[in-house]
């Protein structure tokens, strides 16, 4: 026992002196005694890889220690405890080489192929983390996003399953969907998908029997878009994927509500398919026609009728936050109640708007800040939401932080009016002025830089004084 102190003191002395940079044996040393059954040896190995960390010993060595606890992480046999340790080492090490402006390097991603799919739901904490880890790098990385997508769906409609495996496996898919959804060069076709099968589904969609008051958030959608339909950042314009309020709905001990929501994703996935969405609109809308579907049916067919049609939704911002989001159907008038929101055509860039509660008839710019005419440092910002793809992204865009978004929104605005300015060869109009006050401001002082950086004495986006 005294010699262990006496060498436990030797260790200690060795590690804490202020130059020393430790080894990477040191720092494996030091992880393996996290998992001590000594309280004393946690508590000195956690104190070590902590001043480490915050010793200032160097961008290099923190990358290092970075990569050992990286690779710790991927042991198959870590214990809960320890890999909930190297989980917060890993995000304080990532968010000092973010303080620093150090690019975090990104873990490589395994191949699908090597994905064991029976730990997501294993019995063990540290298996389940690890496998969810593999598959959120995989997801980051968008390699082989349509199998992980494809594989997580069966595993959320698997019987043996828990609730809260379910929703964790239904968050990953989550993810794994909108990665597919928003990379076109990486979206692969769906597989199981054929004329027949889709006539398939198409038929157990219009037969199904479910209480209408489940299926609320998607009750509706066209006629919504003819009154006053507007939502707040944190809500879902459509009702998302259905998962949260079809999965709980059971009948005689079968989940019918799970099977419904699969036959939805599935048509989704055939209304995005370049090879199927053609027949697979044709059909939907003749079964509309038809009339022969009980009326859940209806509900659930006219949803999928109604993502296919372009639709606009128009931001209303004010000192940098988004306050609402009016959604509209493009050639769609809309009752507001004390006027109209008529926008009749998109196209390219732009949406033409033909009658207007605040704004004037004409053509204004798709995702730029567009000046709000009566109320001073208020804009509006029009999104496109032409394709099934964009109306089921933008629930995510929307959940952006604010200062996220409005960067983003004030780069486009002036890229925008940089490239008009130059393509007709003159300066920022008044209006166009008084628009650059509603921009974030850091966005702003950099394009103003290049702008005052280009100017050649002749003439430039803005002239000095203006």
């Amino acid at each position: 026992m005294l010699f262990g102190g006496l060498l436990l003191g030797c260790w200690h002395s060795a590690a804490v002196l202020a130059n020393d940079v430790p080894e990477e044996r040191q720092y494996l040393q030091w992880i393996a005694m996290l998992d001590s059954d000594s309280s004393q040896r946690r508590q000195y190995a956690w104190e070590n890889l902590s001043r480490s960390l915050h010793s200032g010993i160097g961008t290099a060595q923190n990358l290092h220690l970075l990569s050992v606890v990286r690779r710790e992480l991927r042991e198959p046999e870590l214990s809960f405890e320890l890999q909930e340790k190297l989980f917060i080492l890993e995000n304080e090490l990532k968010s000092l080489l973010e303080t620093q402006d150090q690019p975090v390097p990104e873990m490589p991603a395994d191949p699908v192929e090597t994905v064991s799919w029976k730990t997501l739901v294993d019995d063990l904490p540290s298996r389940r983390s690890q496998t969810r880890r593999q598959i959120e790098e995989q997801i980051r990385h968008g390699d082989g996003v349509c199998e992980t997508m494809v594989m997580l769906r069966q595993i959320i409609v698997s019987e043996n399953l828990s609730e809260d495996d379910r929703m964790h496996v239904w968050a990953l898919f989550h993810q794994a969907r909108m990665k597919w959804l928003a990379d076109p060069d990486r979206r692969l076709e769906a597989d199981g998908l054929s004329e027949s099968r889709i006539l398939e589904m198409l038929q157990s969609l219009a037969s199904v029997n479910l209480p209408e008051d489940k299926l609320v958030p998607w009750m509706n959608l066209h006629e919504r878009t003819t009154r006053q339909f507007s939502v707040r950042p944190n809500q879902e314009p459509l009702g998302g994927d259905g998962f949260a309020f079809l999965s709980p709905i059971s009948r005689d001990g079968e989940r019918l509500g799970l099977a419904v929501w699969l036959t939805v994703q599935s048509l989704e996935d055939a209304l995005i398919s370049g090879r199927y969405a053609g027949f697979t609109q044709k059909k939907i809308q003749e079964m509309l026609g038809s009339r022969k579907m009980t009326p859940s049916g209806t509900i659930l067919l006219s949803r999928l009728a109604f993502l296919t049609k372009p639709c606009l939704a128009a931001e209303y911002w004010t000192n940098g936050e988004m306050k609402t989001a009016q959604f509209l159907q493009v050639g769609v008038p809309q009752n507001c109640g004390v006027g109209t929101s008529y926008f009749d055509r998109m196209s390219g860039d732009q949406v033409h708007c033909e009658e207007g509660m605040n704004l004037a008839a004409g053509d204004y710019a798709l995702n730029a800040a567009v000046r709000h005419p009566n109320q001073k440092g208020s804009f509006f910002h029009f999104v496109k939401l032409e394709t099934l793809e964009e109306k089921l992204l933008y629930p995510q865009e929307m959940r952006k932080q604010a200062a996220v978004r409005w960067r983003e929104i004030s780069e486009k605005t002036l890229a925008r009016l940089d490239a008009e300015c130059r393509k007709e060869s003159r300066i920022l109009t008044p209006d166009e002025l008084l628009t650059l006050e509603l921009l974030e401001p850091q966005a702003l002082s950099v394009q103003i830089g290049r702008w005052l950086g280009g100017w050649n004495g002749v003439e430039s986006v803005v002239r000095v004084g203006e």
